[in-house]
């Protein structure tokens, strides 16, 4: 039953990824860039947008776009001056494994033709972007799959559907004492959420509250098994 429950989900969407390693001559602030994130989504259909592209369908995807330099002051991120821009979209898994398995020059070939895909959205917010970029690095799920271990290349652990939230997440305990889960599954996704995740288990091994002003979690031992 333990295996079960904790091998036994549907998996959330997965994703195509880019990191791009821009020149010192690239100002972020010039194209609205700054330590923050942007969602651009360039018919403005949020839902007909996630459809399709879960499809396979990426002409011209959204994106979620990131600056990771302006984020932290941090050394070691990226060569003084320069900076580093973090692109993702969702995709399917399936296409990608499929040709992964059976022909990796077609898979390559699918892998560069989405990158340039991705990229035309970019363009719509950074029309020069091409001549400052110096390095790039781009991965399709089964890229997340081998190199993270993310089944399916998942981006969001297991899938946010009525059978899989509230009591029915995986939750933190597991039938091993003092062996705690923690993460995207165990409980909600996000960057928030997963660190709410690691407050939340701190807490449950410790008994005392992180926040202050709020009570310690409790959180039943007893999980249900998943439908």
């Amino acid at each position: 039953p333990e295996e079960h429950r904790l091998t036994n989900y549907e998996y959330s969407t997965s994703a195509f990824n880019i990191y791009l390693g821009l020149d010192s001559h690239f100002e972020p602030n010039r194209y609205g860039i700054g330590n923050w994130n942007i969602w651009y989504y360039p018919t403005g259909d949020l839902n007909q947008a996630y459809h399709q592209q879960r499809q396979g369908h990426l002409e011209h995807p959204w994106i979620f776009l990131s600056c990771p330099t302006l984020k932290s002051t941090e050394p070691g991120m990226a060569p003084a001056g320069h900076h580093v821009l973090e692109i993702a979209t969702v995709c399917p898994y399936q296409p990608f494994k499929e040709l992964f398995d059976s022909d990796r020059k077609a898979y390559q070939a699918k892998k560069r033709a989405i990158y340039q895909a991705v990229m035309e959205s970019v363009r719509d917010l950074i029309p020069d972007i091409d001549p400052h970029i110096r390095m790039k690095l781009y991965g399709t799920p089964t890229t997340s799959e081998y190199y993270l271990g993310q089944p399916e290349g998942n981006i969001y652990g297991a899938n946010l559907i009525p059978s899989q939230v509230g009591l029915r997440r995986i939750g933190y305990h597991t039938e091993l004492a003092n062996l705690f889960l923690v993460g995207a599954s165990a409980g909600y996704p996000s960057v928030p959420g997963v660190i709410s995740n690691g407050m939340n288990v701190a807490e449950l091994i410790t008994g005392e509250p992180i926040q202050p002003n709020r009570p310690a979690v409790k959180v039943p031992a007893e999980q249900p098994a998943m439908a």
